[in-house]
């Protein structure tokens, strides 16, 4: 071994501009590093194996020149730790930010992650040696630097400040290109290291140091610079180096290195390492993913054995030497030996075709252990590792020759400019880039709210409202008892708390039972007792005695005397379902016609107008308010009036309020059905209508009156609307009903949320300039207030509405402002076909389950999806179980579409949290309300029942129980003073 271990390390300097980063050897030769992420979508084994060929033939011109170099690495281990901070530390951050105490859920989902995921690392370095310079340069270069430090007194150990060879850097940033654009081609995400970076992080060389030294190098090391102040020298002399920033080598190896007397493993940076190199490769390269099963995967206890193996690739191989040979064995030889003829004649053809890319390639494959493990336990892993690669097709595998050290630095990509231990086999680079590990799953998110895993089982974070993303549509399909409800809850749950905002954003829920209760529960809980208003829950009632809850979807913005292009077309759409019945064409223009003179006629703007008048005990509680602030009011006073008087006021609240009673109603369409202007334009087509709206006015209530029921000052809003529609829904009445009950609901949380400045110059206000003025400006900090705060709507049981025209109608507005608005949208059915209107705009598809051919067939119709997707949700989609479940996700961004399979795993806590039986509801509620703490009420459910359920203990407990007591505050009451007890003991 060396006297030193920075000997065992190439690199001597590193450039300094973020947009060519780059690093070099003692010898000029220069390296970028690659990190490649894999693969976004679902690939069969050949698709993969024609990808790999293509990467081959798109990089083999370069690798066909002497002075090119690859180093390809793929790296596994349990040090998921980094990797896992990076994600979640800024979710906590910003639920403390919004004020929530909501940690125990973070913490669950982390120990989770820390249990099963791992870390991968494939890396590719790019070396361009000096060969490809033209040699006169180089030398002159070269000779130019060499006088420029000739002068100083230094040692070997600074850095050339001079950066990379300039006669190289062309073209080694070519053939890094090269590389990009030969893995963007074949669909395989990665990125440049180092690019576009902060000044100072060397994210590459942090990469290069972490293969050998991990414990002792953060993510964001940093190699020193010039030091503000020298050291001082053991004697005096004349050098100067300690004024100058020290080699990268001398400062990328700082530890020691200890070998065993066997040389088969050293041990350096806390870890000890068993090394070994491919002495012989196989007749036939196998894909990576085979090694990888080999060593173990999922729930297998090699499934976490840390290994790395390196490909190294020296192009511009000379095969006439090996031609030439080969020609004089096979005429020596004859057929004597029939099968060492063929493999020579085998060999010979693929030299004599010259139609591939020959390059000289070496393998090492490492494993180790971590501080604090047996030294039995590298002796098993060197095993598994040995026995796993023999079984590779094959190859011979040998322990280190003589010096270890130099082996392990060859395994970490951009130590080393070229590999000098292992020995080299000439092969052609289309048949071993079937063993390049590019077909891994990528997570095409860095950052989000909730975190699944990949079926690698590395971290994958779903980021709500995505900016790689062009608009906001989320669609879930599964069949009944699949989780679709339990998915929405808790990516909602994961939204409004972690979402990176200070404040909790705008989430509106429209569900069909009590499946949004948990998240509504769990989180108004989870505020301080004064902010329990920003979060409500609401059962809708259509009766007409329930008037707290009477919807007008006639409603418009504050001041507006006539509707906005998207309040004019929500209108629409409701009214369109009203007359969904009537097949004539002229309903659409009928509509707009009834649109139009609805707001005309009740428009105080207008010289003639029907414009309500306000009348007493129309609403007694505002009369007293508006009264208070010294307003008058007559029987023959407008209600616009006494609206615009309340702006000038200063209460834009109380005008809100009173311009619910100036709006048009659905009875008032009626009217304008017998009126002869539209009966001398639509003729019979007016009776028609006016029959079916007058049927709807006697069935529905709810918004056949002005409005009384509002959000107030929510944030988070569920609506449920069990109450007033049809579950099953039999017939064309049926899905009228749960269509306009879905509309209306839709409304009231969206009114609140949507809109946009520039629409301010478009508002039909009133002309006094005050006034207008004073309208314009309230619109201007409404707009400015509502559009920096992100929203999502969630419509569950989306199935039951028919997908009928008006409500996609409607999604397809609202996705298409989407963007505008800060907005997304998320749909949970169980019937697939219901989307086959909306998939074309959908920016993420969720499956969770297919349970038979014909679904799978119709998925497959409907969402265009390889066969290679369709036998994997096959396989792997079959709904929740106790170790969680497998998921299909299909995503469109502006990098393309992507399918791939998810693991979600919920815990105890979050079960709890989202439970929507009766009897843990209950328990649940009454430990909140016990604890004052959600996180100590979730903790002690979690530990105590960890399937998620007390039904059995409700029932034991109920059984003894007398007659009127109640069962869960004594279940809660009991778990409390369990729970303080042990606390108690330890203690």
């Amino acid at each position: 071994m060396a006297k030193s271990v920075a000997q065992y390390c190439d690199i001597a300097g590193m450039s300094f501009a973020a947009d060519k980063p780059c690093f070099f050897a003692h010898d000029g030769s220069t390296c970028s590093l690659i990190r490649v992420h894999g693969t976004p979508t679902i690939l069969a084994e050949d698709e993969l194996k024609e990808k790999l060929i293509d990467f081959a033939d798109l990089i083999g011109p370069q690798l066909g020149k002497r002075g090119h170099g690859l180093t390809i690495s793929y790296e596994r281990s349990g040090n998921i730790a980094e990797d896992l901070d990076r994600l979640f530390d800024p979710l906590a951050q910003a639920s403390e930010r919004k004020g929530l105490k909501m940690e125990a859920g973070l913490r669950e989902t982390r120990a989770v992650l820390e249990g099963e995921a791992i870390a991968e690392r494939v890396l590719i370095a790019v070396w361009t040696y000096r060969e490809a310079a033209v040699p006169e340069q180089f030398r002159e270069e070269a000779a130019q630097r060499r006088s420029k430090m000739g002068y100083l007194p230094v040692s070997d150990f600074i850095q050339d400040g001079e950066g990379p060879y300039e006669v190289i850097e062309a073209t080694h940033f070519a053939a890094v290109n090269s590389v990009l654009q030969g893995l963007k081609t074949i669909g395989i995400m990665a990125k440049l290291l180092g690019e576009g970076t902060k000044e100072g992080t060397r994210e590459d060389l942090a990469e290069v140091r972490r293969g050998i030294l991990f414990h002792e190098t953060p993510m964001a090391w940093q190699p020193p610079t010039a030091p503000s102040f020298p050291m001082v020298k053991k004697k005096q002399s004349s050098d100067v180096s300690s004024l100058f920033a020290p080699s990268i080598n001398s400062v990328l190896m700082t530890s020691a290195a200890r070998a065993s007397n066997d040389l088969r493993t050293i041990s350096i940076g806390g870890r000890s390492y068993a090394i070994a190199q491919m002495t012989m490769f196989p007749r036939e390269m196998d894909q990576f993913g085979n090694l990888i099963k080999s060593i173990g995967t999922g729930m297998d206890r090699n499934a976490k054995m840390p290994f790395r193996v390196a490909m190294h690739f020296e192009g511009g191989a000379k095969v006439n030497g090996f031609k030439q040979a080969i020609a004089t064995i096979l005429s020596a030889l004859g057929t004597a030996n029939k099968n060492i003829y063929r493999n020579l004649e085998a060999i010979g053809k693929k030299f004599a075709q010259d139609q591939d890319t020959f390059v000289n390639a070496r393998l090492i494959a490492t494993t180790w252990i971590e501080p604090g493990e047996l030294e039995s336990t590298l002796n098993d892993r060197r095993s598994t590792l040995m026995r796993a690669m023999t079984s590779w097709r094959g190859p011979t595998m040998a322990d280190s020759a003589t010096d270890p050290m130099r082996l392990l630095s060859e395994t970490a990509p951009g130590m080393t400019a070229v590999c000098r231990s292992a020995p080299a086999a000439i092969a052609p680079i289309r048949e071993l880039s079937l063993a390049f590990p590019f077909g891994r799953d990528a997570a095409i998110e860095d950052q989000g709210e909730t975190i699944f895993m990949t079926m690698d089982s590395k971290p994958a974070p779903f980021r709500a409202h995505s900016p790689l993303q062009t608009s906001w549509l989320n669609l879930i399909w599964a069949p009944p008892g699949s989780g679709k409800s339990v998915l929405m809850n808790a990516m909602n749950v994961d939204f409004a708390a972690y979402h990176n905002s200070a404040k909790l954003p705008f989430i509106g829920v429209i569900d069909v039972g009590i499946s949004s209760d948990g998240f509504i529960k769990t989180l108004r809980a989870a505020l301080p007792p004064e902010r329990a208003k920003e979060v409500k829950y609401i059962k809708l009632q259509n009766e007409a005695n329930a008037r707290d809850y009477f919807i007008n979807p006639f409603d418009i913005g504050l001041g507006r005397r006539k509707p906005l292009s998207r309040e004019a077309a929500f209108v629409s759409n409701f009214l369109a379902e009203i007359l969904g019945a009537v097949s004539d064409p002229k309903v659409s223009a009928l509509i707009d016609a009834l649109i139009a003179n609805l707001y005309r006629n009740f428009s105080d703007l207008e010289v003639t107008n029907n414009c309500r008048l306000w009348q007493p005990d129309k609403d007694s509680e505002l009369d007293d308010e508006v009264r208070g602030l010294g307003i008058a009011l007559h029987d023959h006073k407008p209600w616009w009036e006494i609206v615009d008087e309340l702006m000038l006021a200063g209460r834009p609240d109380i005008a809100a309020r009173a311009q619910r009673y100036a709006m048009p109603t659905l009875n008032d369409v009626i009217t304008l059905l017998v009126e002869k202007t539209l009966r001398d334009r639509f003729g019979d087509l007016c009776e028609t209508c006016k029959v079916q709206v007058e049927s709807a006015v006697n069935r529905y209530p709810l918004f056949s009156n002005e409005t009384r029921l509002d959000i107030g000052e929510a944030r988070i809003v569920a609506i449920d609307l069990e109450a007033v529609v049809q579950k099953s829904p039999n017939s064309d009445a049926d899905r009228q009903r749960n269509t306009l009950m879905f509309l209306t609901a839709r409304d009231l949380f969206v009114r609140k949320v949507s809109g946009s400045s520039d629409e301010i110059d478009a508002m039909d206000l009133p002309h006094d300039p005050k006034l207008r003025d004073l309208y314009k400006k309230y619109w201007a900090q409404v707009f400015s207030e509502v559009t920096t705060i992100r929203k999502r709507f969630c419509i569950d049981e989306f199935h039951i509405t028919g997908a009928s025209l008006p409500m996609v109608n409607q999604i397809n507005q609202d996705v298409r402002h989407g963007r505008k608005w800060g907005f997304e949208m998320i749909l949970a059915s169980q019937l697939v076909e219901d989307f086959s209107n909306l998939i074309d705009m959908a920016s993420n598809v969720f499956i969770l389950k297919s349970d038979t051919e014909q679904s799978l067939t119709e998925m497959e119709r409907i969402l265009n999806i390889s066969s290679a997707t369709k036998d994997a949700v096959r396989k792997h989609v079959n709904g929740p179980s106790a170790n969680g479940s497998t998921i299909l996700l299909g995503r469109r961004t502006k990098n393309g579409d992507s399918w791939l399979l998810l693991k979600n795993k919920i815990g105890p806590v979050r079960l709890w949290a989202l439970t929507t039986t009766f009897e843990d509801m209950r328990i649940r509620d009454a430990l909140y309300s016990h604890t004052g703490s959600v996180d100590l009420a979730l903790e002690i459910l979690a530990q105590r029942f960890p399937t998620g359920t007390a039904v059995t203990h409700w029932n034991e407990v109920t059984s003894r129980s007398s007659a009127g007591e109640d069962v869960p505050v004594k279940i809660a009451t009991e778990l409390l003073l369990q729970h303080n007890a042990q606390q108690h003991r330890a203690a």
